[in-house]
C-alpha cells in the first residue's frame, strides 16, 4: 500500500476571508501549503480537545499517521 492510499481527501467549502486568511497565515508561517496548515490546525485542535495524545489511538504515531 503506498502512502497516498491510506489517505482521505476532505473538500471542504470556506469563505473567501477564511481562504485569505489561511493563504496569509501560510506565508507568514513555517507551513508548505494551506493543506499542511490545515492538518496542523486540525491536530491542534483534537489535543486541545483532550482527543490526540500519545496514547489515544492504538497504532498510531502521532505527527506520522496524522
Amino acid at each position: 500500500m503506498t502512502k497516498k492510499q491510506g489517505l482521505k481527501v476532505w473538500q471542504i467549502p470556506v469563505t473567501r476571508k477564511l481562504d485569505e486568511l489561511v493563504t496569509q497565515a501560510v506565508d507568514l508561517d513555517t507551513h508548505v501549503s494551506r493543506s499542511d496548515y490545515v492538518r496542523e490546525a486540525v491536530r491542534a485542535k483534537l489535543r486541545l480537545d483532550g482527543l490526540l495524545n500519545q496514547n489515544s489511538i492504538p497504532g498510531v504515531v502521532v505527527g506520522k499517521d496524522l
